[in-house]
């Protein structure tokens, strides 16, 4: 199992890579089992020889997704699936659950197995490697539940993910030791800033009359404020920031 999410205040995005082999007989379908809250859209789920799919809501706000295939699957075949859920726990410690991989419930009819099969399936869980990432300007860090995981390199994750095009690079990866809900601490990255000024004094009777022009380059995140440190006789009749000829300035206080 390969999967990749996106943590984020405001939505959890998740995208699963299940390649199962099939040890005898053959497969005929596959049931996963989902938070409440998943949303899945068509085109999202893809599978090798694809006839359907459909989500069976359960009595706790679970649902059961069913994956259909158009012939018997034997050997090695992938189930890629996508969704999207709200957001678990606070902005800044966001929580990530896993969905379960074949794994039958106690609700609704007991003769539907989780994966419909003639002869003997491998159905057992070998590995589950984790991609976590965030939005552009954020920063996650490892999850507070190390127990629970083992470390695991970008290359040893692109290659459990196979041979689709990742997405988006992951911030942390990691192994997990088994399926267990991880608590990762999100935060906004600090911009790098690149700044060359020049400050014009005019002598006066009276005072100084002065203007302080500053050229800043950021790096790493945006920069929605920016600070600037005067002597306390310095006092500020007015200020400007552009970018691109136009006037960005929302506010400003001395």
């Amino acid at each position: 199992v390969s999967c990749l999410a996106e943590l984020t205040p405001t939505v959890l995005r998740q995208r699963y890579r299940v390649r199962y082999a099939v040890a005898s007989g053959e497969v005929n379908e596959v049931a996963w089992l989902l938070p409440r809250g998943v949303l899945l859209r068509d085109g999202e789920v893809m599978a090798d020889d694809l006839l359907q799919w459909s989500l069976e809501p359960l009595t706790d706000g679970r649902q059961r997704l069913i994956v259909e295939f158009d012939r018997p699957q034997t050997g090695e075949f992938v189930v890629d699936v996508a969704g999207l859920q709200p957001p678990l726990g606070a902005a800044d410690q966001l929580h990530w659950q896993p969905w379960i991989i074949d794994a039958a419930t106690d609700d609704g009819p007991k003769s539907s197995p989780a994966s419909s099969v003639t002869g003997m399936v491998a159905s057992k869980l070998r590995s589950f490697a984790l991609g976590i990432s965030s939005l552009p300007g954020f920063k996650v860090s490892s999850p507070i539940e190390l127990d629970r995981t083992a470390p695991l390199s970008e290359s040893a994750f692109a290659k459990s993910w196979g041979t689709a095009a990742l997405p988006r690079q992951p911030q942390v990866s990691l192994q997990l030791l088994k399926p267990a809900e991880l608590t990762f601490a999100v935060a906004p990255l600090a911009p790098q800033r690149k700044v060359r000024q020049e400050l014009l004094l005019k002598v006066g009777r009276h005072a100084f009359e002065w203007a302080l022009h500053a050229e800043v380059a950021t790096a790493g995140s945006p920069a929605f404020q920016h600070d600037v440190t005067l002597a306390p006789h310095f006092r500020v009749d007015d200020v400007s920031v552009t970018e691109d000829e136009a006037e960005r300035l929302v506010s400003w206080t001395q």
